[in-house]
């Protein structure tokens, strides 16, 4: 395939696929028949037509259709020659996960598409994934999922992979199901390194990162305080002092990256609501400055 031709496929797979999340997650709809007969490119861009057999996402049979239409996506493009694409189960996953900020979503493509180019074309054992999660029943609630308490006990034991739950992205639980998910499963890192869905060290530890630092950030916010913006000049930190706040901030970013995401995570949920309980109102804090003004006019 000419390289020209490759990196237009790319790009229009890429905007096809954001297209059928957003038609998921904002209009709050699956087309139901979405295929290359019910999309126009013009001006290179794409426009989705025959909308008029859409349902709701809460239609009994909405995850069948938006499966249906992802197998539609991907055999079009397989057609054409363009491999390196999400599996059937990748593509449904990164359509209805609630947990890609819209502001990651192309950063989360970038991650998946880079993996999915680097193992080339299916091998024998996705392409039988693909066909059993094509055919599975896929619950919307964990009220529709039978023996869920085995699942749960048989994840801890070891002797179940939740690759084969089909419900963990729609539902938006973590791959141990031990609550609700704050990381895309293609993103999580697992204990298990043998997970096919686990990413390389290097690809995880950006992502990581982030999070750290964003904890840090809300630890030093608590301990910092508010920054109203009639806060007293005279209370600015001063050179000592502020570099003995950098020192300190330094330490509590020590402290968390030693931490288990969970404790991390607990930590910060302690600080806002020690920082809730004794906060100042901020009438008293006013008038407590308004009195030092004064107080300090008087001095000169």
């Amino acid at each position: 395939m000419p390289i020209c031709q490759k990196k237009k496929l790319m790009t229009v797979y890429r905007e096809l696929v954001k297209i059928m999340r957003n038609i998921y997650h904002k209009a709050k709809l699956v087309h139901a028949d979405l295929s290359e007969y019910n999309i126009l490119y013009h001006n290179q861009k794409l426009y989705i037509i025959d909308v008029s057999q859409a349902v709701s996402d809460d239609h009994p049979n909405a995850l069948e259709f938006l499966r249906s239409d992802c197998y539609n996506v991907s055999q079009f493009f397989i057609k054409r020659g363009h491999r390196q694409i999400l599996t059937l189960r990748e593509l449904f996953d990164f359509v209805v996960s609630h947990t890609i900020p819209d502001e990651s979503v192309d950063t989360y493509l970038d991650v998946a598409l880079q993996k999915a180019e680097e193992r080339g074309d299916l091998d024998p054992e996705l392409h039988t994934d693909d066909a059993v999660f094509k055919q599975a029943f896929i619950p919307r609630t964990l009220d529709q999922v039978q023996n869920i308490e085995q699942h749960f006990q048989s994840i801890r034991e070891g002797t179940e992979n939740t690759d084969q739950l089909f419900y963990r992205e729609v539902c938006g639980i973590n791959m141990d199901l031990s609550g609700i998910a704050e990381v895309p499963a293609y993103l999580q890192v697992t204990r298990d390194e043998s997970s096919k869905h686990d990413l390389e060290q290097p690809q995880n530890e950006e992502f990581i990162q982030k999070q750290l630092e964003q904890d840090e950030l809300d630890v030093l916010d608590e301990v910092e305080g508010d920054d109203d913006e009639d806060t007293d000049p005279q209370l600015e930190l001063n050179d000592k002092q502020l570099e003995m706040f950098n020192e300190f901030a330094k330490d509590i970013g020590k402290m968390l990256g030693a931490m288990e995401k969970k404790d991390r995570k607990q930590y910060v949920k302690d600080m806002k609501r020690q920082k809730r309980e004794h906060k100042i109102p901020k009438a008293e804090k006013q008038r407590a400055q308004i009195i030092g003004k004064r107080r300090r006019g008087k001095k000169a």
